[in-house]
Order: structure tokens, then sequence, then C-alpha cells
């Protein structure tokens, strides 16, 4: 039987087991089999498979469907801009700075970021690229992510929040370095609650019930998909940085602060007709049934949740406060505690407050660090939040405060924000340059800060310093810690000592004094070393190797460091 003349069904089945190449080759056989082999039912699977599968959770990037008629045509559009995106970057020789805004204006935000994830996600020994092109891809995903950070500063409304879920707490979520493993997250636990919805109750009885009623179920929905790790955090008594990402709490990594938790059952409650405000420690809910007109659902620091009515609420805070009367609880507390917030009001919580607060990983108590620990505790993000990336947006936020003010414009602290929030940039992100300039109506160079040569930017960033060395990418062992370290940068000073730049697992950098380490025999303890490859495709390893030599068991320096090393050429700026 010709495949002309196969039955639909054994068609697909066939085409499942061939690349694109091999289908294209195929189409170019007759005019009837071009026919066949373009259907819908053949490329439509392989768009989702690739790009809309994860768009379709990008809420700022949503993509056009395309028609019945046309998916063959939107597959090969993609792969053509996919291969000119990867040319882009392997070709790059231009500063960071300059790359990376015309990076995002040349192709669709949601494009890039959909090509750019599953490069990431595949990281150092999965991609098929080289460790330079992982990492620089990296990169330019985060420089993409940080402009909804940005978009937290911005000169807003003083209106009230009716979606912190989405317009504050997702876009914090995007100064995290693993958002867009993350990203799917979200919807799995939303449409969950959905079905559950549907399955306990169907649609319309669901929405016959009260609206106290209906958020109570909500909870107990979303508590009970985000059991099995809250239950494991509920030794912990500390918050940290995790506990502020709302995507970690939707990936079930973490507890979440409580008031990402009532932002979330705020944005379910919308969805089920429920007119709610959130005010800081509570949620109010609206509720027509109900003498007071509403309830109050609170959820404690165990992640505990509560609906009060407004009588018991009256009595808790009498019993918490002691002395107070009902009268006073009534016509002081109250209207304090269950004041609106403002999305101003909000971020200013958050980066005044709360993260300053909180204001370490989890991953810095976790005992003993290795690798079995990282994968326990960060099984999606693959990687601890960085306190620096926290501290690098906190300076953003106070420079953009400034800025909004005219009558701290000609204050000494002026000065000293914005070249902060530029030295920060020029040493740690010089992708979010553009997004700075515009925030702030300034430029680094007003303040004394510029862009750094490669060599400048790889001490400021993680101490590395480049000399020539057979070290390099090496892997050594510690006296304090038998798990393997790569040798990322050498520096010898005039009293013989020698050190080290090196770099773990999961992307932390050291400096080690060289008598202090043993070398370690990367050839005969190849696991490992793939195992560290494997945990650091979110790391900076790529910034200077570009490759690993599997018959030497090292790696191998990438081009631009070698002509850093080597005075090949002067070495270009970032």
């Amino acid at each position: 039987t010709s495949p002309i003349e196969l039955h639909q069904e054994l068609r697909i089945e066939i085409s499942k087991w061939l690349g694109p190449a091999d289908l294209l080759q195929l189409r170019l056989c007759c005019r009837s089999l071009c026919q066949k082999i373009t259907s819908r039912a053949i490329w439509r699977p392989r768009c989702y498979d690739n790009w809309l599968s994860y768009q379709v959770h990008d809420v700022w990037n949503i993509d056009t469907v395309p028609l019945d008629q046309s998916w063959f045509q939107y597959f090969c559009y993609r792969q053509r801009l996919e291969r000119k995106m990867l040319a882009d970057v392997i070709s790059q020789h231009r500063e960071y700075h300059q790359f990376f805004p015309e990076f995002g204006q040349r192709y669709n935000a949601g494009h890039a970021a959909a090509w750019l994830r599953r490069v990431v996600e595949r990281g150092f020994l999965h991609s098929g690229l080289r460790f330079d092109t992982v990492t620089l891809c990296h990169h330019l995903l985060t420089s993409l992510r940080h402009r909804h950070v940005y978009e937290l500063f911005a000169p807003s409304s003083s209106e009230y929040v009716h979606d912190a879920e989405q317009t504050v707490f997702l876009r914090l979520a995007a100064m995290d370095g693993s958002f867009d493993l993350l990203l799917p997250h979200r919807q799995r636990v939303l449409n969950g609650v959905h079905t559950l919805v549907k399955q306990e109750h169907g649609l319309d009885g669901f929405l016959a019930m009260p609206a106290t009623l209906r958020v109570d179920r909500l909870v107990c929905f979303l508590m009970g998909l985000l059991a099995p790790q809250r239950q494991q955090q509920q030794h912990q008594q500390q918050l940290c940085l995790e506990d502020f990402m709302l995507l970690r709490v939707y990936a079930g990594e973490t507890q979440g602060h409580p008031l990402l938790v009532l932002s979330i059952v705020q944005t379910l409650a919308a969805y089920y007709g429920v007119e709610t405000v959130l005010c800081g420690s509570y949620l109010v809910i609206r509720d027509t049934q109900l003498r007071a007109g509403e309830t109050y659902l609170t959820v404690s620091s165990r992640g505990v949740p509560k609906i009060f009515t407004r009588r018991r609420l009256v009595q808790s805070l009498r019993r918490i406060l002691g002395g107070s009367t009902e009268q006073t609880i009534t016509n002081q507390v109250l209207p304090s505690i269950l004041q609106p917030l403002a999305r101003a009001e909000l971020v200013s919580t958050v980066f005044r407050e709360l993260l300053p607060l909180h204001s370490r990983s989890r991953w810095t108590n976790a005992s003993p660090k290795n690798v079995e620990t990282l994968r326990r505790l960060f099984p999606i993000s693959r990687q601890p939040m960085s306190a620096e990336i926290v501290h690098y947006f906190t300076c953003v936020y106070k420079a953009a405060e400034i800025q909004s003010r005219i009558e701290m414009r000609i204050s000494s602290l002026y000065a000293v924000a914005f070249k902060e929030v530029f030295r920060l940039v020029s040493r740690q992100y010089p992708g979010d340059y553009c997004y700075a300039a515009k925030l702030l109506h300034s430029r680094g160079v007003d303040f004394g800060e510029h862009v750094l040569p490669y060599e400048e930017w790889l001490f400021q960033l993680h101490s590395i310093a480049l000399e020539e060395s057979d070290q390099l990418g090496k892997f050594v062992t510690s006296s304090r810690d038998q798990q393997p370290l790569c040798i990322i940068g050498v520096r010898t000073f005039q009293n013989g000592n020698t050190y080290y730049t090196l770099m773990n697992f999961c992307g932390e950098f050291f400096v080690e004094l060289s008598d202090n380490l043993q070398p370690f025999d990367a050839q005969d303890e190849r696991d490992k070393i793939n195992e560290f490859l494997e945990c650091s495709g979110l790391s900076d390893l790529g910034l200077v190797f570009s490759h690993m030599d599997e018959e030497n068991g090292r790696l191998v320096l990438n081009e631009k460091v070698q002509q850093l090393i080597y005075g090949q050429c002067s070495g270009s700026a970032v």
C-alpha cells in the first residue's frame, strides 16, 4: 500500500516517527501526498509541542493561534525564526547593553521566550549547543523577564488592587531566574481548582452558593493541590526569599507568604463572580446574604487559612489585644486593618518591609549542601533564589520612588540612589540598561558608570580573574567539601600565592587558595561531572567555557576568553 492510500489515522501515526526534515522531503513526492502531509492533524500537535503549549501560560505574550489551513506554514515560520535567533546569538560580538534591546525589538517577545526557555531548560548537556550559547540565552531570557519587574515601578494611579496575583506578584516573580521553568505550574494549579469545582459541585451549583461558601470551597481545593509540599514546610518557622516568589508557590517548592496565598484566592474568587478586597492580612469577601455584608479570610504564618464573620473577628481581636473594648475594636482597629491596599502601597510593602526582613534563601541554612538536597528543595526551579537580584531590584525601587518625588531630585540621595542602580546594572545585568535608563530618565555616564570591558565585567560579576594557566577548566575538591568544583578563574600574586575562582554544582562562586584544594579525577568520575553539568545548567559557566573535553576530563575555554587570555584581540565590552 502506498502512503497516499493509507488511512488518515495511520498516516498521522507514521508521521509521529518522522522529523520535520523527513516530512518536508516526503511532501515533494507528489501533489496528492503534499496535500496530505501538510494537514492540520500532523502539524498542529507539533506546533503545540514546540511552542504553543508553553506560550498559553505566558499571560504577557499570548500568541495568535493559526487557522486550520495554516498550521504547516506556521510551523515553518517558527522554525525559520528560531534559526535566525540562534544565528544572532552565536554570531553576537556586540556589547550586551546594545545587543539585548536589539534582540528584543527584532523578535516577538513570546516567540523569543519560548525558544530561549527550551534552550535553557535543556541546559548544557541536552541542548546540543555550546555552553556559552546556552548561558547567553539564559541572560537574554532573564533580561526579557526583567522588563516586567521594571513595570512594577512605573507611575500608576492609586487605585485599589483588584488582581494582585497577576498585576503585582506575577511581575515580582519575573525576577526569579527560574521564572520560565516554573510558569506552567501556575495554570496547572488554577486548572486543577476549576476541575475540582466542576467535579464536586458542577458549575451551576457552585455559582448558586453564597459568596463566602464559594471562597471556602476554593480555599479547600487550592490548599489540597498545594498540600504535599506545604506539609513538608510546616516545620520551618522563618519565611525565606522563595516564599515571595509566586511561581515557586504554585510549583509546590515553598509554602508562600500569606499575602501571596490571599492574592491567589482573590484571583480564583473573581473567576467565580465573588467580589473581594485585599487588605494586607485579610481578604474581605463581599457577601450580600450576610447581615454584615462581608466576611474575612486570613492565612496564618504557618499557612493555615481561616474565615471570620465580623462578630468572630472582633472577638478574636479582643483576645489578641487584651483590654480593648468591643467598641474600640469596631471603631478604631477594624478600619485600620481592613483598609484596602493600593497598588503602590502593596509594592512599597513588599520592597520596604517584607523582602528586607526575609532576605535569605532557604538554601542558606540547608544541610548538607549537596546535589540531593538541591534537587529535594528545588525540584522544578533547579536553583535557589539569589539575594543579589532582590538587592538589585530593591535599589531600583528606591531610585524610582525618588524619581517620582520632585522635592527629592535636588537632594544628595538622588545621585547616590541613581548611581547605585547603574553600578549594579553595569556589573550584574547590562541587558537591563535600557529599562533603567527609561525608568529613571537618566544615563549611567551621568553618574560615572560606564560599560565595562568583558574581562573586568567577569571580575565584578563573580570575581573571575583571567590569566594564562593550565588549571582553568579542571575540577578539584576542597578540604571542607568533597563535591567537585570547577576552576573558572586564576590569580597569582607577587608573594607566590595562587587563588582560584571556583564554581560549585548550583552556580555559586568562591575564591580559594590553591594549596587548600585537591585534584578531582574527572575521567574516572564522569557520572559526577555529568551530574555537576546537569545541576549547573542555569549557571554562568558558559561565560568562560564552551564545552566539555571528555578525553581530558576538563572544560574548554570559549573563544572570547581565549582571545582575552592569549592576546589575540583587545577584548570587547559587555
